[in-house]
């Protein structure tokens, strides 16, 4: 990796928010995520010439965001973090989960599942991608994540791959378990995958310095990751 770009990805600084409260002295950390998740997401669904449609609603009922700031004025990737109650059919029948097919909920139920953390909304600013950084910032925010649900209340994470982008095969890569696959959404094609407490496997490659360094240097204002999530 070239010494500058190495520097530059030195800089990043990991920012942890609950989507659901603004706290105080952080709001524009806080509206520089939004904005970001915002955008980025528009440009996604237009490139895949989806309908859907980017809504704060969406935003603001995680019970997570986090993301790598540079010099805390821009947001140069992040992910969405949601925990459901299976127990609670308000849960349950939530649109998030109209793609996933019911034998996704009977595999997490036979697990003994009752809380499940979602992972949603990766994006990475394509002007840090590994061809310009020369690592996966997607892999780093991923493993990030999984360190999150780790501090959760949660038993399962979850989240849909787009699989042309090799999400799948990555978080596969970190023990993942494939609960549902070759599925279509936003016209392309996804597995829906899931990991269980305890068989998170960290990866040694060039990312997990990263991870280890943003996650040692986190700021988390609210102690999310120190303490237990209640249901969404």
């Amino acid at each position: 990796m070239q010494t500058e770009k190495k520097e530059a990805l030195n800089a990043l600084q990991y920012f942890v928010f609950d989507g659901r409260q603004a706290v105080d002295g952080f709001i524009k950390e806080q509206g520089l995520l939004y904005e970001t998740w915002k955008k980025g997401w528009e440009g996604t669904f237009q490139e895949l010439s989806s309908d859907a449609q980017v809504v704060s609603p969406d935003f603001i009922r995680q019970s997570i965001v986090a993301g790598l700031f540079l010099n805390r004025s821009e947001v140069i990737g992040l992910q969405a973090y949601s925990i459901f109650n299976l127990n609670w059919n308000a849960h349950l029948e939530h649109p998030y989960f109209k793609t996933y097919p019911p034998k996704v909920f009977e595999i997490l139920k036979n697990e003994g599942v009752q809380q499940v953390m979602t992972m949603e909304y990766l994006y990475v600013n394509p002007d840090w991608r590994r061809s310009v950084v020369g690592i996966s910032l997607a892999d780093v925010i991923c493993s990030l994540g999984l360190r999150l649900f780790a501090a959760s209340s949660a038993q399962a994470i979850t989240s849909v791959t787009r699989n042309e982008r090799k999400v799948n095969e990555m978080l596969y890569r970190k023990g993942a378990k494939c609960l549902a696959s070759d599925l279509n959404l936003h016209n392309v094609a996804v597995d829906i995958i899931g990991f269980f407490k305890g068989q998170c496997i960290e990866e040694q490659n060039p990312e997990i310095e990263f991870v280890e360094k943003f996650w040692l240097t986190k700021n988390d204002p609210l102690g999310i990751a120190l303490k237990s999530q209640a249901a969404a």
